[in-house]
């Protein structure tokens, strides 16, 4: 579950199509989306995102 919920929020939280990640609601890459969307799961079990600009 913890991991299911890591990858469903980074997933919303991408507004782009890129590769295999495909949304219908943003079918095109956009540059300022090349970079790293890093998770990870808080002291307090909440799921964290943090922005890697490549």
């Amino acid at each position: 579950m913890t991991v299911a919920a890591a990858l469903v929020a980074a997933a919303y939280a991408r507004q782009e199509t890129r590769g295999c990640h495909w949304r219908e609601d943003f079918p095109l890459a956009d540059e300022r989306w090349l970079g790293h969307l890093l998770g990870g799961i808080g002291p307090d079990g909440m799921v964290t995102e943090a922005w890697e600009h490549l």
